[in-house]
C-alpha cells in the first residue's frame, strides 16, 4: 500500500521530528511511503534514516511529482 504525508515541515521543526518517527514505524513490507515537502529545505529530517520516499514538490517538476 501507498502513503503519502505532505507537510510545509519536514525539516527541523516539531512536526519534523514527530513524523520522522511515524515514518519509520511503517513496516517497508506492507507499506511504501512518500513525504511530499511544501518547501525547499536541506534540513529535511524525515529524508534520513527513513525509508519514505522524498519530494520536494518545490523543486520538482509537475511530471516528476505526478510519475511518483
Amino acid at each position: 500500500m501507498r502513503v503519502g504525508y505532505v507537510s510545509p515541515d519536514f525539516r527541523k521543526h516539531p512536526v519534523g521530528y514527530l513524523t520522522a518517527e511515524i515514518f519509520e514505524s511503517h513496516d517497508p513490507d506492507r507499506f511504501e511511503t512518500y513525504s511530499f515537502s511544501m518547501v525547499l529545505t536541506t534540513t529535511a529530517i524525515c529524508a534520513s534514516g527513513s525509508k519514505s520516499h522524498f519530494i520536494a514538490l518545490s523543486i520538482a517538476s509537475t511530471s516528476s511529482t505526478v510519475k511518483s
